[in-house]
């Protein structure tokens, strides 16, 4: 005799394939043998397929994000109540009985809770706080602290950021135990033919300005050296303006011929493991699903002090955290390391042991499932 599971819906604010998004995925594809599973999307989102694909169902609602344009503010919080309203036909119709809000700036959780008072609401903030404008960040921290069920944080970074007590639970992202590609098992053997790596969407923030200032004062030393930039625009204008800001600098410096951009690839694995170095020098992480596949992988990783990142390996042990926005910084680990391939070495070595001893994912997935089923037990 089948036994009907426990319904949750997932709402997610991607547009596009991000760290945030794949964490989620991963736990869920892993914990659909207790739980039936709902996504819930922004109606353009570009990833829904990638759901489709793993048998869960999609749903998807017009959502709009504050933005300082006049129309934006103007529409957000009567298309707010809408789709919270749609949200809360949608628990009524699959009978959900947990609402998981994939960030905490998407307040239609809180609005389907509000319509629908049992259903349970889980907020994992994703996000830090401190990168928003203090008052918006303040305004739905207060929210949460009220309707949410369990606020669950994915770093210290974001945890310290929360300022006040707000019940909430530290789990760390982990990576599903499974390579498809062997391990790299030398690096750059001499001073020519280091393959630096940066990946991540082309967003005002995420650091590839710094990567191609710092790149540019780097091959002088190293000729050979090369740079690849892989990420997306995301169709969104700012990142295609900045995307092409970095492509005309690199041009104008006339360095272009030594750096690539290439486009989004699925197979993150294969382009971190090709790479001599993975640089990271975003402004702000709250933990960096990027830096955790790095080092999962066993690539030698420079990232900077921006939050996340600095938990989840050993300073000059299992890899380099930099000054943030400090480019000097930035082009001594760069060379420091590219002409050690001991050091590259020892950082490879020492990042896969550490992330498989402190980040599995089996730990995730027991913490996430307790939450569901403490949550599904309850009768508050």
């Amino acid at each position: 005799m089948a036994i009907n599971k426990p319904t949750i819906i997932i709402v997610d604010n991607s547009y596009y394939y991000t760290g945030a998004f794949k964490a989620i995925l991963s736990s869920v594809v892993a914990l659909s043998d207790s739980y039936e599973f709902v996504f819930v999307f922004p109606r353009k989102t570009r990833i829904a397929n990638m759901v489709r694909d793993n048998k869960f169902k999609v749903k998807t609602l017009p959502f709009i994000e504050l933005s300082r344009r006049p129309k934006d503010v103007l529409y957000y919080l009567p298309v707010l109540l809408i789709n919270g309203f749609a949200l809360a036909r949608l628990v009524l119709l699959y009978n959900a009985r947990i609402i998981h809000v994939n960030d905490f700036y998407n307040l239609v959780g809180t609005i389907a809770k509000l319509m629908v008072p049992s259903v349970k609401l889980v907020t994992h903030i994703r996000k830090l706080p401190d990168s928003f404008p203090f008052i918006l960040s303040c305004f739905w921290l207060r929210v949460h602290k009220k309707f949410s069920n369990q606020i669950i944080c994915v770093s210290k970074a974001v945890q310290n950021q929360l300022r006040n007590d707000y019940s909430a639970i530290l789990i760390y992202d982990g990576i599903q135990e499974q390579e498809k590609h062997l391990p790299r098992k030398s690096f750059a053997q001499n001073l020519t033919g280091v393959r630096l790596l940066y990946l991540g969407h082309f967003i005002p923030g995420k650091g590839q300005d710094y990567a191609l200032e710092s790149f540019k004062i780097v091959q002088k030393n190293y000729k050979n050296i090369r740079l690849r930039f892989v990420g997306g625009d995301m169709g969104i204008r700012k990142n295609i303006e900045f995307k092409k800001s970095l492509q005309k600098k690199a041009e104008n410096w006339g360095i272009d011929n030594l750096i690539e951009f290439k486009e989004f690839t699925s197979d993150v694995e294969r382009e971190i493991k090709e790479a001599d170095i993975v640089l990271n020098f975003s402004e702000s992480e709250s933990y960096s699903f990027t830096c955790l596949e790095t080092l999962y992988y066993g690539t030698p990783l420079i990232a900077t002090d921006s939050g996340g990142p600095a938990e989840l390996f050993e300073n000059k042990h299992s890899g380099h955290l930099v000054p943030n926005r400090d480019v000097n910084s930035m082009v001594k680990a760069i060379l420091e390391l590219s002409s050690d391939p001991k050091l590259m070495q020892k950082y490879s070595r020492n990042s896969r042991d550490y992330i498989r001893k402190n980040y599995k994912f089996s730990t995730s997935l027991m913490e996430i499932s307790h939450i569901y089923n403490k949550l599904l037990n309850s009768k508050d």
